[in-house]
């Protein structure tokens, strides 16, 4: 996927479980002011993982947001691949269920 103004979403990070809420651009941050989000900003959804970047006025983005919001999305092996990823690491651990 090409990431370009047409595909961007917006995102708010919950406290409780750091559940990630996505939703479209025609909706305002502050729509969910009262459930007092840590984190916001924008986002890209690829086929196996989430993109987090920018902030919203009054709460900025954590940088793992994207882990997040990928394995909400995508599960914890996705998750694991992008840390993997980034990381260099060639191995791959899979989580304990």
């Amino acid at each position: 996927m090409i990431e370009t103004r047409d595909n961007v979403q917006k995102y708010v990070r919950l406290p409780e479980n750091d559940e990630i809420i996505i939703f479209p651009p025609s909706i305002d941050h502050d729509t969910f002011k009262r459930m007092k989000p840590v984190s916001g900003g924008f986002c890209y959804i690829h086929s196996d993982h989430v993109v987090c970047f920018g902030k919203y006025t009054q709460i900025k983005m954590d940088p793992s947001d994207g882990l997040h919001a990928t394995k909400q999305l995508f599960g914890y092996e996705s998750m694991i691949k992008r840390i993997a990823k980034f990381t260099n690491k060639k191995k791959v651990i899979k989580p304990i269920r």
